[in-house]
């Protein structure tokens, strides 16, 4: 490859996301939304029936947050049904609302323990997949394997290996990707909530709040395929970046890859670029903020890049 000016650069394959990597986290996200959704509409048609606007409050879910934290933890909870302590501020709520306040914490609790059990799996998935890829290039571009033997010494499955660098990071990514996941409940929960304080204020009938709650389904499962391509991008790329990082891999080639409904003005013009691999190119657009980035760094950002290998790894 020839970059704009200068020599023939030697460069690696470009690696995307697995796309059926990304089709299947999406899956998997869509299906814990809509768990949680559900119980938050059974909820809200509970409270509408009972003419009692108590979840549409303005403070329902720091309530939801306190009772949450006096819940048994992680599988206690799925396991059994503990009767927590009574707490001074119940006294003015009734049974239902009581009723309601638990099965949202319930539900809000188990979807946290399903996003962090998606996010461990999503990454392992795409360390395999992505790692592999970015050896099998590697391989074809003969890049010396007595190197790869020595820099890339974690196992992670079978006779593959990563960069120490690459599985020390990880963990940030997993503990990351399930708190943005994890904030997506509360969306959930003020969608709801909009809507039964709207069907209270109209005098909607049951039927319409039901109609309208249902249509918030289908709206999880597009916020769960836009996390899954944004989430996609960004693990590839760290991936990918890092294992190059500890070959002595030092600067790479920017692909613009465009979006589904648009593109950035300014990476458009970074296409086929070259930049220093430890800091990114120079994106002076007012949502980047006048700083250097990498591929896939910004939300929703889809381009990759080309290693370019050095001459001291090659056979």
């Amino acid at each position: 490859m020839r970059t704009s000016k200068g020599p023939r650069l030697k460069v690696l394959k470009a690696i995307e996301p697995n796309t059926g990597l990304r089709v299947a986290y999406a899956k998997k996200l869509g299906r814990a939304l809509k768990d949680l959704s559900g119980e938050l509409r059974k909820q809200a048609l509970r409270c509408f029936k009972d003419g009692d606007p108590f979840m549409s409050r303005p403070d329902f879910m720091d309530m939801v947050a306190a009772e949450m934290r006096r819940l048994p933890e992680s599988e206690e909870l799925l396991a059994r049904d503990a009767k927590p302590p009574e707490l001074a501020q119940d006294a003015w709520l009734t049974q239902k609302q009581r009723n309601v306040l638990k099965a949202c914490a319930r539900a809000m609790i188990k979807y946290g323990l399903n996003a962090k059990t998606v996010s461990r799996w999503f990454c392992n998935k795409m360390l395999y997949q992505t790692t592999d890829d970015m050896f099998k290039a590697l391989e074809r571009a003969h890049v010396s394997k007595a190197i790869l033997k020595q820099r890339w010494t974690v196992p992670y499955i079978k006779d593959r290996y990563i960069a120490p660098s690459t599985a020390q990071r990880l963990p940030e990514h997993i503990k990351w990707m399930t708190e943005l996941i994890t904030k997506m409940s509360a969306t959930s929960c003020k969608k709801v909530q909009a809507e039964l304080a709207r069907a209270l204020d109209q005098g909607q009938s049951y039927s319409q709040l039901k109609a309208t709650l249902m249509g918030l389904e289908n709206m999880d499962e597009e916020r769960a395929a836009r996390v899954a391509r944004d989430q996609s991008c960004k693990l590839n790329q760290f991936i990918q970046q890092e294992n190059a990082r500890s070959l002595g891999i030092k600067e790479g080639i920017w692909i613009h890859v465009p979006g589904m409904f648009m593109s950035r003005e300014t990476h458009i013009a970074m296409n086929r670029k070259k930049f220093d691999l430890s800091r990114g190119m120079y994106d002076d657009s007012e949502e980047a903020g006048g700083r250097f980035v990498m591929p896939g760094e910004l939300p929703f950002c889809r381009c990759i890049y080309q290693a370019v290998i050095p001459e001291d790894l090659l056979e």
